[in-house]
């Protein structure tokens, strides 16, 4: 036993001799060069690119001291860092880990810059291993990094892009980690930093990461800027039927800052936002919120099938479902664009399958109730839509103070033939009350609809039918308007127009050319002008009779003839037993002329009266010519002309 202990003294006084020996050579200046030559070495066989330390410090058990890093590619200083300091736990490797109680990396700086040839000076500098016979083996030991700070660092960058930052600096961090075989961790304590062109002021970003086998957690997410902040937290399942989820919550977003990046992020609004989402049996669930004041929308999103999306051959079998609830939205504020006047209250759903144009099947709703667009409201707003495999329909049904209007409308094959239907109905519809025009107001009563096949202009073929019951423009009543009309070749087909009113009947029919010859024949049956008070300004206006005529030729070159004939004509003071004659005007794009013909018996004025008046007419631009000849009573006659 004594021999025991003997021998055992001595080894315990060797390996102590050992140990003050290997202790006292890492202080030697010969073995810090030997060290700092390994290290840089190592680093060249590994990178593409030159590390170069000044100076090696430190008693190299417990602390080990860097200055003067650099790290330089083709004559490029890629980083520098003044210093690195380190501390360490040796005894750790006992229990195979190796710690480190401090790293502490002072004032260092990047260099990122884009070559003429658009790719970065950083890209692939590590070089690619070509031998295969060094296979990667498990690493044994556990780190540890107990306190990790970076100070005063600084990022520049040469992109020559204006959404990437110029310069990044003032750079704070400090974290911990862990990273063993069935654990890993990361704790950020704090980032800050500022960034110009854009300015960016990051005050503080914290979070922390862990992971294990069962999955990823990251919890304590808070990133705050000087104008925006933002909490979030998270988890993903590595186990197929366990949920992973994620949800992100912001104060009021400033997006003033963002515009200097995104020149098209025109929004006037500072919303919260609320994120959360779910993803379990690659179904993922998320509800996304925007909240300002009164105004909010909040949507309800659904992917089944998340996995499929990225699957070109089974992206048609995604299911997917949106959600909204609008709150007083106005749309012009929040898309920054003013012309879109539409305060948005209500819900939409949207349901569908498939992802390519001809497998796909949506169908939806909405409902509106209470919004306004261009400040008129809409107490009832409602509708539906759909889509499968190339076919589309909607219809809508409004009211309000305006009256009511519902629409319908549906195209078949639209990549292909594409055929069509659209109706429209109203009722009691005030056209003033929509354009806002007071010269507009009205009492619409209609229904049209129209079908037909491609909507392309010169090769849509389509049928036109309007009929319109009792109605009011302005102080005109409308007793029914019914029009027969298709359009083919680019040619508006009319084959009837008819309206009757308490002042008589219209008709018309022929064709119109929007790019060829026009023929139209209309004829004007009067039953009686009094009805026509409310438009003509008139104590006393009567009159029957009949206005016919044809108008032609080309849209810009047309000529209209016709002729009148009335009888018991009154207006006011004036009147005549009878009033015949033609026209005939031409509309042309360097003016309009005309001429025209006319006969009035027994014409009464201002308490007097004449047998006869015969007048022709004929004008051209700031030209009229006028003759007259006039018979008053006993064959007493009179002859004038005016230039």
């Amino acid at each position: 036993m004594k021999k025991v202990l003997k021998y055992g003294a001595y080894v315990l006084i060797g390996l102590a001799a050992l140990l003050a020996i290997a202790g006292a050579v890492t202080q030697t200046e010969w073995f810090r060069e030997r060290l700092r030559g390994y290290a840089e070495r190592a680093a060249d066989e590994r990178l593409d690119a030159r590390l170069a330390i000044d100076r090696v410090g430190g008693n190299l058990l417990r602390h080990i001291e860097l200055h003067g890093v650099r790290l330089v590619r083709e004559g490029d200083t890629l980083i520098s860092v003044s210093s690195i300091s380190i501390d360490l736990t040796p005894r750790r490797l006992l229990s195979k880990e190796i710690r480190v109680d401090s790293l502490v990396i002072d004032a260092p700086r990047a260099a990122l810059r884009r070559r003429a040839d658009g790719s970065w000076n950083f890209e692939n500098i590590v070089k690619s291993s070509s031998d295969t016979a060094k296979a990667r083996k498990k690493f044994p030991f556990a780190v540890r990094l107990d306190r990790v700070a970076l100070r005063d660092g600084a990022l520049f960058v040469d992109s020559k892009e204006p959404a990437v930052p110029d310069a990044v600096t003032d750079i704070r961090m400090t974290f911990s980690a862990y990273w063993g075989d069935t654990a890993q961790t990361f704790s950020l304590s704090e980032l800050s930093c500022r960034s110009q062109k854009p300015p960016i002021d990051l005050e503080r970003l914290t979070f922390a990461v862990s992971r294990t086998r069962e999955g990823l957690a990251v919890s304590d997410l808070r990133a705050q800027t000087s104008r925006n902040a933002l909490n979030g937290r998270g988890y993903y399942s590595a186990l197929g039927n366990a949920a992973s989820s994620g949800s992100l919550e912001t104060e009021p977003v400033d997006l003033s800052g963002l515009r200097t990046v995104f020149p098209a992020l025109k929004m006037r609004v500072s919303p919260a936002i609320d994120l959360d989402a779910s993803l379990k049996n690659d179904t993922l669930t998320a509800r996304i919120g925007l909240k300002e004041k009164r105004e909010s929308i909040v949507l309800d999103v659904s992917v089944h099938g998340l996995s499929k999306v990225f699957d070109a051959a089974a992206r048609d079998k995604v299911g997917y479902s949106l959600r909204g609830t609008a709150r007083a939205l106005d749309l012009a504020r929040w898309s920054g664009n003013s012309n879109i006047d539409f305060v948005a209250s209500g819900t939409f759903d949207l349901r569908g399958t498939g992802m390519s144009a001809g497998a796909a099947a949506v169908r939806g709703t909405f409902d509106f109730d209470g919004s306004t667009v261009r400040k008129i409201r809409f107490d009832d707003c409602a509708g539906t839509f759909s889509y499968e495999s190339g076919d589309a329909a909607a219809a809508v049904d409004a009211s309000g103070r305006f009256g009511r209007i519902a629409a319908k409308a549906s195209v078949a094959g639209i990549s292909r033939e594409r055929r069509f239907e659209a109706s429209v109905e109203t009722r009691n519809l005030d056209l003033a009350s929509l354009t806002g025009r007071d010269g507009l107001r009205s009492r619409l009563n209609l229904a049209a609809s129209a079908r037909g096949a491609d909507l392309g202009r010169r090769r849509m073929a389509a049928a036109v039918e309007l009929r319109m019951s009792p109605s009011a423009v302005e102080r005109a009543a409308i007793d029914t308007l019914y029009a027969d009309a298709g359009y083919e070749s680019n040619r508006v087909l009319v084959h009837r127009l008819h309206g009757r009113a308490a002042a008589g009947t219209f008709d018309a029919s022929g064709e119109i050319g929007l790019a060829g010859p026009s023929t139209l024949s209309f004829a004007l049956d009067i039953a009686d002008l009094a009805p026509l008070r409310g438009i003509v300004p008139a104590d006393t206006l009567r009159g029957t009779g009949r206005i016919e005529g044809d108008v032609a030729g080309r849209l810009d070159s047309l000529s209209a003839t016709g002729r009148f004939s009335l009888a018991g004509v009154a207006y006011d003071e004036l009147g005549a037993d009878s009033a015949g004659g033609d026209f005939s005007i031409l509309r042309a794009r360097s003016g309009v002329s005309g001429s025209g013909a006319a006969t009035l018996a027994r014409l009464a004025a201002f308490g007097d009266s004449v047998a006869s008046v015969s007048a022709a007419l004929s004008f051209a631009d700031t030209a009229l010519d006028i003759t007259a000849d006039i018979t008053y009573r006993d064959s007493i006659g009179a002859h004038a002309e005016a230039l």
